[in-house]
């Protein structure tokens, strides 16, 4: 930060993902361009005292394909990050302060000791304390959008209404509009629709097949009800839980969230905690949204949560 008002060209932005994990340095100017990748961040300890290793890749060694590369990595979490200011970093030391220390939690008139390895909850999400969830319960997995494009916005979208903390999740595919108003009878019907309008939607026909998007799209319209659990990951991160709290609805407010949309009462805060193990084969390897049917990968789940 003391760097960007001193070099005004400076512009520092940081990421709401937490998977997010490479240590990339691109350097350019008129006459010569570097890049440096490798395991430093940019702290005192790494740049002063640790065995760090790094590689240099100077202009001399530069295709177009490489710098290309590098543009479209770079891009590709352009939704992910925001700029940097005082505001948010006199948040994050505040947290992390916090977060070091015991601290008193009150519930049923009852005050508890925390031990120092608990962390207080951000102070934006104000949640009480919760019974157990229920492996009788349906629970689903939604991914938001490759990578977890979406959760920036979806994160920004949570409010606070009492002691509830109410998010939103959100499938794609706008050009199909409000399933209420095309109000398909099956998931067939739906499909027969899509596949008919791919090519006037201009759609590419080597992605989303009708039959997929149309799955998809009826698991959230009618596979979904009030009170069901579900998961938000993507990408080995598990982002929140929530209960569903809304039935279906289609938005066209340009906040750059999906527009088929529910909203969901938040169970825990957002954890954003990278997974391991059991839990990744579980929700790593299945389509955006799916229902967890089982209860034994119900209980992995719900352990990981605590």
């Amino acid at each position: 930060m003391h760097l960007s008002k001193s070099f005004p060209k400076l512009h520092l932005y940081y990421m709401f993902w937490e998977g997010y994990h490479p240590k990339v340095f691109y350097f350019e100017n008129k006459d010569k361009a570097s890049i440096i990748v490798g395991s430093s961040n940019i702290t005192g300890p790494a740049l002063r005292a640790n065995i760090e290793a790094n590689v240099l890749i100077d202009d001399e060694s530069f295709s177009p394909s490489l710098v290309l590369e590098l543009q479209d990595f770079w891009n590709a979490f352009g939704k992910s990050q925001k700029p940097l200011v005082d505001d948010i970093v006199d948040k994050y030391d505040s947290d992390f302060e916090n977060a070091k220390k015991p601290t008193l939690r009150t519930s049923k008139g009852k005050t508890t000791k925390l031990k120092d390895s608990d962390r207080t909850p951000p102070l934006t999400y104000v949640l009480k304390r919760r019974s157990p969830l229920d492996t009788n319960r349906p629970m689903w997995k939604i991914s938001p959008d490759t990578e977890g494009r979406q959760w920036p916005d979806w994160k920004d979208s949570i409010i606070q209404r009492g002691n509830d903390s109410i998010g939103v999740i959100a499938l794609g595919w706008p050009d199909i509009g409000d399933l209420t108003k095309l109000r398909p009878k099956s998931l067939g019907e739906l499909e027969t629709f899509i596949d008919k309008n791919r090519i006037k939607w201009k759609w590419d026909p080597n992605k989303d097949p009708s039959w997929y998007v149309a799955e998809q799209l009826w698991r959230f319209y009618r596979g979904m009800i009030r009170g069901n659990y579900v998961v938000i990951y993507s990408n080995k991160t598990l982002f929140a839980t929530g209960e569903i709290e809304s039935d279906y609805y289609f938005s066209g407010d340009d906040d750059g969230i999906f527009p088929h949309r529910r909203t969901i009462k938040l169970v825990y805060p957002p954890m954003e905690h990278m997974c391991r193990g059991t839990i990744v084969k579980i929700l790593g390897k299945r389509p955006t949204l799916y229902q967890i049917d089982k209860i034994r990968e119900k209980k992995v789940v719900m352990k990981s949560l605590v």
